[in-house]
């Protein structure tokens, strides 16, 4: 219970600080360049919340940070719990500004708790690709943005799970080869 509150808490402020911005943009709607987004992930509720930053650094370059809180949820077998840090870079390929198709570089790096086969504490790194689309509408302001790819980020064997098993339901968890993305953001 603790653990859904402290959650709750998170979207909170990600959804205080989503409308704090959107206050400030009204303020300032003669500014047409936007170059930071803030994104969540909502597909990943069922096992994380995922925030993820990205500011533009050139017309067609940017950089970002990820940050995942993974939750452990017994009655849904998801059984990793912990946080995680990636930064990323794109490249936009095309005409538009920050938009359209991009390949993507992300590191990973984390800290979790694991209770498959028996209860440990563990770190990892690893590294991936991906490529991916941003879409925005309303005045460039609010985005979409799918992406998939693959990553290597290997955990200790006793965080792992066997062949078999429903690695699709785990297709959120750290870990997984697989790298599948979908996020709705705001632009300032």
């Amino acid at each position: 219970m603790k653990m859904r509150n402290k959650i709750w808490n998170i979207v909170k402020a990600f959804t205080i600080l989503l409308l704090m911005t959107v206050l400030h943009s009204v303020q300032a709607q003669n500014e047409k360049v936007y170059k930071n987004v803030i994104t969540i992930e909502p597909l990943a509720l069922i096992n994380n919340l995922s925030l993820s930053y990205e500011r533009v650094l050139r017309k067609s370059f940017s950089a970002g940070i990820n940050y995942k809180h993974y939750y452990y949820n017994s009655s849904a077998d998801y059984l990793i719990s912990g946080d995680q840090l990636a930064p990323f870079a794109r490249y936009y390929f095309g005409e538009s500004e920050w938009q359209g198709f991009y390949a993507e570089l992300k590191g990973y790096a984390g800290s979790f708790k694991s209770n498959i086969y028996s209860e440990s504490a563990f770190t990892a790194w690893g590294g991936g690709v991906c490529l991916g689309f941003q879409y925005a509408i309303s005045n460039n302001r609010i985005t979409f943005d799918c992406r998939a790819g693959v990553k290597y980020y290997p955990l200790p064997a006793d965080a792992t799970f066997e062949y078999g098993y429903n690695e699709w339901k785990y297709a959120f968890e750290p870990g997984c080869i697989l790298d599948l993305h979908f996020n709705a953001g705001f632009r300032f």
